[in-house]
C-alpha cells in the first residue's frame, strides 16, 4: 500500500530543493551578468567613456522638440525703438550624435528677408562647460561661445569679426558677444544675444521668445 502522506512530503521536499537550485542558478546568471557588464565598462576606452552624455546634457532637454518662435533685432538697421521683426519663425531641435548635441534649426523670414541658422548646443565634459555654435545665411564666419568652467548656468560668450553688423564703423573689428538662454518651462524659454562694440557696452542685440508648438509637430521633428 502506498503511503499518500509520505509521497506527498518527499514531493513537497523535492519542489523547495528545486525551486532552491533555481534561485542559486538565477544567481549565479546574475553574477555573470554583472561581471560581463563591469567587464565590457573596463574594456571601454577612458577617452570614450569620457565623452558620455551626463546629467548636464539631460539639462537641455526642455529645449528638445518644434517651438513657434517670436523674435526681434536691434542690429543690422534694426535699433531698441525699432527693431527689426521675425515673421513665421519656426525652430526644431533634436538630439544627435548619441545624445551629445542638440541640433538647432530655425527658418522664416526676418524684416521680409528669408532666415535660416543652424546651430549645436552641447556640454564639454572635460572643460566642465556649456558650448554654443551657430551659422547662417547671412554672416560667413560661424559664431562661437563658450561659458564658464563649472558653470551650470546657460550663459556662453566669446567674439567675432564684424562684417557690418554694428555699421561700417565695426568692420574688420572685434567684437564680443553673449549668449543667454532661459528655461521658463518645459513650453517656453527665452534666448538672448548680446553684443560689446569695440570701446563699447554691452547692449541686446536681438531677443527670440520659444514657445512649443503642437504635439505632432514635435512627433514629426523626432522622426
Amino acid at each position: 500500500m502506498t503511503n499518500h502522506r509520505y509521497a506527498h512530503t518527499s514531493l513537497k521536499a523535492h519542489s523547495f530543493k528545486a525551486l532552491g537550485v533555481a534561485v542559486a542558478v538565477s544567481a549565479v546568471i546574475s553574477g555573470v551578468a554583472a561581471q560581463d557588464k563591469s567587464a565590457d565598462a573596463e574594456r571601454v576606452p577612458s577617452f570614450i567613456q569620457r565623452g558620455q552624455p551626463g546629467h548636464e546634457h539631460r539639462q537641455l532637454d526642455p529645449l528638445v522638440g518644434s517651438w513657434k518662435v517670436e523674435g526681434k533685432w536691434m542690429v543690422a538697421g534694426g535699433t531698441p525703438e525699432k527693431p527689426i521683426q521675425g515673421e513665421n519663425l519656426r525652430t526644431t531641435r533634436q538630439w544627435v550624435a548619441g545624445g551629445r548635441f542638440l541640433h538647432d534649426v530655425t527658418e522664416g523670414s526676418v524684416g521680409g528677408s528669408p532666415y535660416w541658422r543652424t546651430g549645436y548646443l552641447g556640454y564639454s565634459n572635460v572643460d566642465r562647460r556649456y558650448e554654443w555654435i551657430t551659422l547662417d545665411a547671412t554672416n560667413s564666419m560661424f559664431m562661437v561661445y563658450q561659458g564658464k568652467p563649472g558653470s551650470k548656468v546657460l550663459n556662453m560668450s566669446g567674439k567675432f569679426t564684424d562684417q557690418g553688423l554694428l555699421g561700417e564703423k565695426t568692420v574688420g573689428k572685434r567684437v564680443g558677444q553673449r549668449t543667454e538662454i532661459v528655461i521658463e518651462s518645459p513650453a517656453r524659454h527665452i534666448i538672448r544675444l548680446f553684443m560689446t562694440p569695440p570701446g563699447g557696452r554691452e547692449f541686446l542685440a536681438s531677443e527670440m521668445i520659444y514657445t512649443r508648438a503642437s504635439k505632432g509637430a514635435d512627433a514629426a521633428a523626432q522622426r
